[in-house]
């Protein structure tokens, strides 16, 4: 294909890309509960200033890896502590994941294949929604993919086996154990050669070197924060999320004992792009390539990593829909090769440029359509910090009636309130939801959350604490 007709599936992609990362993501992007801890962290690390052992509410959180926080805390520096700042990271992750299948796409067969890749990736509802939310797991898919395109083109330009290895060890600062199916196809792909580079052997010195990065990147973090932390580096980041996480579902036991989760959550929630999907695996077969081709290697890559990652999470019994983001982007290459294929045999090329520009168009319509965001969970909260704005109640001390604390609904208050709410427990005789204003001269007045109970705030369905959230109703009571 010529360059001229090269620029139109490049701006096409461009645009999936930034409508993907960028569309939408305020309402979303802190739309799931842990996103208020982590934005926390990241905030803590940049008030303090201590860049080794992450900090929530001034206590050691070592249940995940630095690097979302390192960056957050970066921009939260450079342009202040927002929400903008806080989703950019996440945003730029996913528009590099649709930028990267693009790549894949169109280097192992044509620009054909990489705007399908990329139109098959934007329409699956579960890649938007979870890539435009503030968790590891955007940044964690972009760093894995990025490591694997480079491993792969290493097989032809044997230099760029260092920078797979640096963007492994990124991956392992972002997700920890998460990366081994990563690795496993580095390895995989180290194993193979192109055939056109038989004869110079393997690049030993080059995989040392991306060994070298790996270490050089991977290693500090956790030697200065196990120095820094002592035992609780191992009980936490060891024990209680990674073995502990292998063993049990932390949050909700009954996904534990189904072996079939994942493969019922991508049935129930892969339309419309799912039979597409299952259609361009099939077809890949057509397209299969020998292993000493780059065609070859990249689907016996890409192959290799989602088995290995299908196995870590039938094996680990922590489970959760957002786990499955680093597979999207590989079974998009696979299937739009395939599909590409299938496209190719028909020869009719008005009839796939115009199929390929409405389903550009019916991608960019999904990714901005709001049930890819599901239900805006960070709105109650949001409602409270514009109450107590309006009531003046800025500077007030706030507590939550006893029995609606929990562990996760202490972490959802940060962000829009600016702060925890107070964990002293209220008197027995406390007043319950409506009860009236204590006289001005009873004492400071403390702005009490008392009740979750009216259901036209948060839009269900909504998780764990917040599907029995409400606006909430708020009163002043004295000490």
């Amino acid at each position: 294909m010529s360059a001229a007709r090269a620029w139109p599936p490049a701006l096409t992609a461009a645009a999936l890309a930034f409508t993907a990362g960028f569309a939408r993501l305020a309402e979303g992007g802190l739309s799931f509960l842990d996103s208020w801890c982590y934005a926390r962290v990241a905030a803590e690390m940049a008030a303090s200033g201590d860049w080794i052992v992450p900090t929530w509410r001034g206590e050691p959180f070592l249940e995940k890896p630095p690097l979302l926080f390192w960056l957050s805390a970066a921009l939260f520096r450079l342009l202040g502590v927002s929400e903008p700042a806080a989703l950019a990271v996440v945003g730029a992750s996913t528009a590099a994941c649709v930028l990267l299948v693009y790549w894949l796409g169109t280097r192992s067969a044509g620009p054909q294949a990489g705007l399908l890749a990329s139109l098959l990736l934007v329409a699956t509802p579960m890649f938007v929604r979870w890539g435009r939310t503030y968790t590891t797991d955007p940044l964690f898919a972009a760093l894995s993919l990025a490591a694997l395109a480079c491993a792969w083109r290493a097989g032809s330009r044997a230099p760029l086996w260092p920078a797979a290895g640096a963007l492994a060890a990124l991956a392992v600062l972002t997700r920890g154990a998460a990366t081994l199916p990563v690795a496993v196809a580095l390895m995989y792909l180290a194993s193979r050669r192109e055939g056109s580079s038989s004869r110079g052997g393997r690049p030993w010195p080059w995989l040392l070197a991306a060994l070298a990065a790996f270490v050089a990147l991977a290693l500090p973090w956790h030697l200065l924060a196990a120095a820094r932390a002592g035992p609780a580096f191992v009980h936490t980041y060891l024990g209680a999320h990674t073995l502990e996480r292998a063993r049990q579902n932390l949050i909700d036991s009954p996904r534990a004992a189904d072996p079939l989760y994942y493969l019922r959550h991508l049935a129930r929630t892969g339309w419309p792009v799912l039979p597409f999907l299952a259609w361009g695996l099939v077809r890949l077969w057509g397209a299969w390539r020998p292993p000493g081709e780059p065609a070859g290697r990249l689907d016996r890559a890409l192959l290799v990593y989602l088995a290995a990652q299908g196995l870590m999470l039938g094996v680990v019994a922590s489970r959760s829909p957002r786990y499955l983001l680093p597979a999207y982007p590989a079974l998009a290459v696979l299937a739009a090769r395939g599909l590409a294929h299938g496209l190719g045999q028909t020869g009719m090329e008005r009839l796939r440029r115009w199929g390929l520009a409405v389903a550009a168009l019916g991608a960019l319509a999904l990714a901005v359509w709001p049930a890819c965001l599901g239900s805006a969970r960070g709105e109650p909260f949001r409602r409270l910090a514009r109450a107590m704005e309006r009531e003046g109640a800025s500077a007030l001390p706030l507590e939550v009636d006893p029995a609606l604390v929990d562990p996760w609904f202490e972490r959802a208050f940060w962000f829009y309130l600016g702060r925890s709410p107070g964990t002293d427990p209220a008197p027995p005789s406390s007043p319950r939801a409506g009860a009236a204003a204590a006289p001005a001269d009873a004492g400071p007045p403390v702005l009490r959350v008392e009740s979750m109970a009216r259901a036209d705030a948060c839009r269900p369905p909504a998780c764990l604490v917040l599907e029995r959230a409400g606006p909430y109703v708020l009163s002043a009571r004295s000490l």
